[in-house]
């Protein structure tokens, strides 16, 4: 009877055991992550800009809310989301530069325009600094893309222009996919491109 009344603790113990295993082989495995990247667009209408000055990607800056890699989404006024498995495939900063700067290059000319990272601005360069507040996804099926700009003169170090902007497009994100929020937050990129390139600041007298 000793032997019987020892075993039983044993058998339970195994048993619990063994359920908690078949738990833990039965529970799915979490969602692979997406990664998502911008692309450059193309003017959406014909710009004809004549002698501009070299345009110099000098400085973009985005709000510290931006700088993690799950793309955000306006929940409400002051409360976000930012998804857990899709997101930005490099810091926005050196997303918006890159893209920013070969749309700029489509409008201008690629002899015409120096991307983030350069040594020194090459002289008579006219150069851009962004500042990035806003770039997210929202729960009205639109992104919105905001923050300022300026143009300053690299020798003099005058600035030649201060302006605000903001953009929204279209984008219905799907819950297993945010490529059509990657590729509308990629067409606000291209207007801001549009709007900076017909400013006269970029004029030649």
């Amino acid at each position: 009877m000793k032997r019987f009344h020892s075993l039983v603790p044993i058998g339970l113990g195994a048993l619990l055991l063994g359920g908690a295993a078949g738990c833990l082989l039965l529970k799915p495995p979490p969602p692979a992550a997406r990664f998502y990247v911008l692309r450059p667009v193309p003017p959406a209408q014909p710009l004809k800009v004549e002698n501009a000055p070299c345009l110099a990607v000098a400085y973009v800056k985005a709000a510290a809310y931006l700088r993690r890699s799950g793309i955000a989404t306006r929940a409400a006024a002051h409360r976000l989301r930012y998804a857990q498995t899709h997101r930005w495939a490099e810091p926005i900063e050196k997303g918006v530069g890159r893209v920013l700067t070969e749309d700029l290059a489509m409008r201008l000319g690629a002899n015409q325009v120096v991307g983030p990272g350069y040594a020194a601005a090459p002289a008579g360069c006219v150069e851009l600094h962004l500042s990035i507040d806003a770039f997210e996804t929202g729960p009205d099926n639109a992104v919105r893309f905001a923050g300022s700009w300026r143009l300053i003169d690299a020798r003099t170090r005058r600035v030649l222009r201060a302006s605000a902007f903001a953009f929204t497009e279209q984008a219905v994100a799907q819950p297993d996919d945010f490529e059509p929020v990657a590729a509308a937050l990629s067409r606000a990129v291209g207007l801001l491109a549009d709007r900076i390139c017909r400013d006269p600041a970029l004029a030649s007298p």
